[in-house]
């Protein structure tokens, strides 16, 4: 049994290098899938170069997010290598070392019959979350009162698992799992549907453990493991323009895998508003600062 790297590509050649010379390095890496979701000339002319006896690369037309770009390279590894072996998704902004990979391999080895998801922990300790609700959603991932809330330090304490951490647990059950990275056994993967094609990017963690849950298997993440990811790609970011996406998929999210009533939908209508309000007086400012510093 193989453990295979999937990395979704888009304009970020240089991350992904990097990450793929880390790798290449470690023992416990077999294969590395690339997938590219229609970047730039520059970047795929960059990403032909690295392809050799280790490395695949796929190149797609067209850019349509993050779902159907991880699950095409998981059938496109799985039609190559076949379908039971170990699956790592792995965005191209973080580190991790070969010892947490081996643990989360051999984690799943041994519970591959019951586990879904397992990650090492995030070193931010935010690797993973406690299941979506339409209030909770309001509370943590809304506009201004997730910023609230946040600034509270709320978040911190009653989303995530700080609690269980503390208790020095070597494996902590969870409900979400970060998709920066995480690793699944390909036939429990192929079982839960894989990920959900209907969202560009957002919430698809969610959806996975909702689908995972309904076919009986529990996520983990490995305390005495870590990764470190460095969010290089939400620096520069339109507010706007990600907040439409990530309304978009949270709408989804909600009509597709709940039975709402009629106030919980209007919980949602609200937390989709709260995000565009402050989205765009982020954007107001950014642009005010723009305009300060060109003077």
């Amino acid at each position: 049994m193989e453990n295979i790297f999937i990395i979704l590509n888009y304009n970020s050649f240089f991350k992904v290098k990097k990450i793929v010379e880390q790798f290449i390095k470690y023992k416990n890496v077999d294969e590395l899938v690339i997938i590219d979701n229609n970047s730039k000339e520059t970047d795929v002319k960059a990403l032909k170069e690295l392809k050799n006896e280790k490395i695949t690369v796929f190149f797609r037309k067209r850019n349509d997010g993050y779902a159907k770009g991880n699950n095409y390279g998981i059938k496109k590894a799985m039609e190559l290598f076949g379908e039971k072996n170990i699956f790592f998704i792995v965005n191209p902004d973080i580190i991790v070392t070969n010892k947490a990979i081996e643990a989360t391999s051999n984690f799943i080895l041994k519970n591959k019959e019951v586990v879904g998801v397992v990650a090492p922990i995030e070193e931010n300790e935010k690797s993973a979350w406690k299941a979506i609700t339409p209030y909770t959603n309001l509370l943590f991932d809304g506009g201004f009162i997730g910023w609230i809330t946040t600034k509270l330090k709320l978040n911190d304490k009653l989303r995530f698992y700080r609690k269980e951490l503390k208790q020095n647990q070597k494996s902590i059950r969870v409900d979400v799992v970060s998709g920066a990275f995480f690793a699944f056994y390909g036939p429990t993967f192929n079982l839960a549907g894989m990920f959900d094609n209907n969202t560009f990017l957002y919430y698809e963690e969610e959806i996975l453990s909702i689908r995972l849950s309904e076919k009986g298997f529990k996520n983990y993440i490995l305390s005495y493991v870590s990764y470190k990811h460095t969010h290089d790609y939400s620096k520069n970011k339109n507010n706007l323009k990600t907040t439409k996406i990530s309304n978009r998929s949270r709408k989804y999210l909600f009509q597709k895998y709940f039975q709402l009533n009629f106030f919980e939908k209007l919980l949602i209508y609200l937390a989709n508003f709260d995000a565009i309000v402050l989205a765009k007086s982020r954007d107001i400012k950014n642009s005010l600062i723009k305009s300060e510093n060109s003077r």
